[in-house]
């Protein structure tokens, strides 16, 4: 089980960097790895195993990877009532990721899905949204080699079909991080 207290700043991951599996693995990764400590709502928790069972996963699988996310981190999920988040009508669904942001102290949201979280909100409240690909692209910054050995480590893991670290990278992660792609693939085995 990692020290979360070592990581070096906090994160809230919200669900749309959670559901790709290739994307959820190499952040979860980097966390084990404590380049940072990961942070979710139970809200969170419950949109991503919705979400994979609307896109074909089984209700078994969801539920898994959701009590493996709880398992490994186990401070990780914060607990958001009472806290209040407001001007955020474009998105009122996303509130509990400011919320869990507001609740852990965190640095940063991590989303694909910035419009949502707007500037006037989060500014006063000295919390960075980030791309996928801009926070792998500051943990590349971290340490090139872990992250590098991370997506080799994903991909002699996978069977069905298998790939090389380079396959892995630009046919599953390019896809949601394509500036942190071009920056890792040069230390990516093809083998």
């Amino acid at each position: 089980m990692p020290d979360l207290g070592l990581a070096a700043f906090v994160a809230v991951l919200d669900t749309c960097v959670l559901v790709p599996d290739s994307l959820r693995h190499l952040l979860i990764g980097a966390a084990v790895e404590e380049l940072y400590t990961p942070r979710w709502s139970v809200k969170t928790l419950g949109e991503l195993h919705n979400t994979l069972v609307r896109r074909g996963r089984t209700r078994a699988y969801a539920q898994q990877v959701c009590i493996e996310l709880r398992d490994v981190f186990e401070d990780a999920t914060v607990q958001v009532e009472g806290i209040e988040v407001s001007g955020m009508d474009a998105a009122p669904d996303d509130r509990h990721v400011v919320a869990a942001a507001l609740r852990s102290g965190a640095d940063l949201i991590v989303t694909a899905n910035t419009r949502h979280f707007p500037a006037a909100v989060l500014d006063p409240l000295q919390i960075q949204v980030k791309t996928p690909d801009e926070f792998l692209c500051d943990l590349f910054d971290l340490d090139s080699i872990r992250l590098a050995r991370l997506i080799q480590e994903q991909a002699a893991c996978l069977r069905n079909p298998p790939m090389s670290a380079v396959e892995l990278a630009e046919q599953k992660l390019i896809k949601h991080a394509p500036t942190f792609v071009a920056a890792v693939r040069p230390l990516l085995s093809s083998d």
